[in-house]
């Protein structure tokens, strides 16, 4: 007989633990950023490294690093490599591609270009419309090849687009495209 109360004690525990979790984790509205694994507040730069080093990828820096810091986090040590000092010192931005390739000498030979616009947005850098080509506009939602091409051509004739409303300037990518493309500038 003492049995049953203790089942009903123990089944209205659970029920309480089981509705106070689901109340905790679906009860509150969150905001949610732009994206889930980036913090909206870093104000470092986003490169990415690539080239025959021992850890290529993505990296988070501080705001004013230069090609020395990333060499630092992905080559052996310095005694070990040769690298032109000046190139070494350049300040790197949002969205570099630094390649490094070592010849059988140990000599880094480094190019730094930008990301491609697909990977930008995918990791939260703002675009520049005055340095995309039609790759990367085709990239973006909404435009296609056409409409790139229209939009490089465009830059080519009338000047770079001095605000980022100039661009409802090209025919085919009225004001509705343009602030549908505002979160991604």
């Amino acid at each position: 007989m003492m049995e049953r109360p203790r089942r009903l004690i123990l089944w209205l525990m659970m029920l309480a633990l089981t509705l106070t979790t689901y109340m905790k984790s679906h009860g509150t509205d969150r905001e949610v950023g732009s994206m889930a694994f980036l913090n909206d507040h870093f104000d470092g730069i986003t490169v990415k490294i690539v080239g025959n080093v021992d850890f290529p990828g993505i990296y988070r820096l501080p705001a004013k690093s230069n090609i020395e810091s990333a060499i630092n986090m992905t080559v052996p040590p310095r005694e070990q490599m040769r690298v032109d000092i000046n190139v070494s010192q350049t300040q790197l931005k949002n969205g570099d591609v630094i390649e490094l390739l070592r010849d059988s000498s140990q000599l880094i030979k480094i190019t730094v270009k930008k990301m491609r616009a697909r990977d930008r947005m995918i990791l939260g850098i703002p675009l520049d419309p005055n340095q995309m080509d039609i790759v990367d506009w085709d990239g973006l939602p909404g435009i296609g090849p056409v409409l790139a091409e229209r939009i490089v051509r465009d830059r080519q004739l009338n000047g770079d687009f001095a605000s980022f409303s100039d661009l409802s300037r090209v025919p085919g990518l009225g004001e509705m495209k343009v602030q549908k493309l505002t979160s991604y500038f």
